[in-house]
Formats: C-alpha cells, sequence, structure tokens
C-alpha cells in the first residue's frame, strides 16, 4: 500500500496530533474547573439570597401585623 505522506509529514501531523489533542484536553479540564467554581459562587449566593429574602420577608410580616393592631387599637379607640 502506497501513502502520499513523506514519513517525515506523517511524524509532523502526528506530533501537532498529539500536541493538539492534549491541548484540547488540558482547555476542557480547565473550562470543567472554571465552569465548577463559578456554580459554587453562584449556589452559594443564592442560598444567602434566600436566606435574606426570607429573613425580610418575616419582619415585614411582623411588622405588617403590628401595624394592623395599632390600626385597629386606634379605630377602636376613636368611636
Amino acid at each position: 500500500m502506497r501513502t502520499f505522506l513523506t514519513p517525515s509529514s506523517e511524524s509532523y501531523l502526528l506530533d501537532w496530533g498529539l500536541t493538539l489533542a492534549l491541548g484540547g484536553g488540558i482547555c476542557a479540564i480547565f473550562g470543567l474547573l472554571c465552569g465548577w467554581i463559578i456554580w459554587r459562587n453562584a449556589r452559594n449566593l443564592t442560598e444567602r439570597v434566600e436566606e435574606r429574602n426570607r429573613t425580610a420577608l418575616s419582619d415585614y410580616e411582623k411588622s405588617s401585623d403590628e401595624v394592623s393592631r395599632l390600626k385597629s387599637e386606634l379605630s377602636t379607640g376613636e368611636h
């Protein structure tokens, strides 16, 4: 079977193919690592925001109940 490439060109292409495959693998691993870090930080931030929102809603409900109670006391006191 006759090849169209010389041994030096085959070696050159093989070397570059391995280099690009290794480089692609390294970039993929780096991308996965960066993605994982971003995902983890976003999840932590979301949990903190949700906790603050729950606290704020609880405070709002308490103050809303207090305002309603004061309004009812004032309205009954005026009559």
